[in-house]
C-alpha cells in the first residue's frame, strides 16, 4: 500500500504489550488510552496507520551490549526479578515487546529516510533511560540510542541531532553518545524549560516581572545552546 499522507502512526497489540502491570507507573493502558483518543478525534483520516514491526538482535546490539541483550532474553522467559535496581521489573514476553518498540522505530526511520513519510509517531517509544549495559527508568531497550546508531551504520548518516522533549533527562542516550563528535545532543534545554515552567506554576498569580525573568532565562539558555549546535556541524 502506497502512502496516502505525509505522516504515519503506528498502532497495534505488539506495542501495547510493552508495560509492567497495573500497579506500575508504566502500566498497560497507555497504548489503549492513546488509541481511544486518536479515533475519537478522527485522526485516522489525516495519517496513515501502520502495524508494529520486530527487529533482529544484531540491531539491538548496535547500542546495547550482547550480554545485556541475552540477560533480557533470559529474564523474559519467566518474568522474574529486575533489570536494574528496582524501577524496571522483568515480565514474561518482555524481550519481544521491547524488540517490537525498537523494530517499529527503525521501520519509521527507514520510511522517513526513503522519503515515504515526512513524520512518524509511535505512542509507545522514547525509552531514553536505558544504558548500553543495563535498564533504567522503565526502559528495557533504548530505541532512541538504537535509532541513532541505526542511522549511522545503515545509512552512513554521521551528523545527527537528537532533541528530547520529555520532562526527564534522556540520560541513557546522553551518556552513551556524549563523546560522539558528530552527534549533537541538545537535551538539557528541555530540563531548563520545564524547570522554569515549574517555578512559574508554583505561583498562583504570575506577575509580569516573573514572566520577564523566565523569558530572559530562556533567552540566555538559547544563546548558550545555539553555539554548541552550530559547532556540532549540523
Amino acid at each position: 500500500m502506497s502512502p496516502q499522507h505525509n505522516c504515519c502512526v503506528y498502532l497495534g497489540d505488539d506495542l501495547a504489550s510493552y508495560g509492567f502491570g497495573n500497579d506500575h507507573p508504566f502500566g498497560p493502558m497507555r497504548h489503549h488510552v492513546f488509541e481511544q483518543e486518536f479515533y475519537k478525534q478522527s485522526l485516522q483520516e489525516k495519517v496513515d496507520i501502520l502495524p508494529p514491526q520486530t527487529i533482529d538482535q544484531s540491531v539491538l546490539e548496535l547500542f546495547h551490549t550482547h550480554d545485556y541483550v541475552e540477560q533480557v532474553k533470559q529474564q523474559s522467559i519467566l518474568g522474574n526479578g529486575y533489570l536494574d535496581q528496582g524501577d524496571t521489573p522483568a515480565f514474561i514476553g518482555m524481550y519481544e515487546a521491547a524488540s517490537s518498540v525498537v523494530g517499529t522505530v527503525c521501520d519509521a526511520v527507514d520510511r522517513i529516510v526513503n522519503n515515504e513519510y515526512k513524520r512518524a509517531f509511535i505512542p509507545i517509544a522514547g525509552l531514553h533511560h536505558a544504558r548500553r549495559h543495563i535498564a533504567a527508568g522503565f526502559c528495557v531497550f533504548n530505541d532512541c540510542g538504537i535509532a541513532i546508531e541505526y542511522l549511522r551504520h545503515k545509512y552512513n548518516i554521521q551528523r545527527i541531532a537528537y532533541v528530547d522533549i520529555d520532562a526527564h533527562h534522556g540520560d541513557g542516550v546522553f551518556t552513551a553518545l556524549k563523546m560522539t563528535p558528530t552527534c549533537c545532543l541538545p537535551i538539557y534545554i528541555k530540563m531548563a524549560i520545564f524547570y522554569i515552567l515549574a517555578q512559574v506554576l508554583k505561583q498562583k498569580q504570575v506577575k509580569v516581572a516573573q514572566k520577564a525573568q523566565s523569558s530572559t532565562s530562556l533567552c540566555h539558555l538559547t544563546q548558550m545552546i545555539m553555539p554548541f549546535c552550530r559547532h556540532g556541524n549540523l
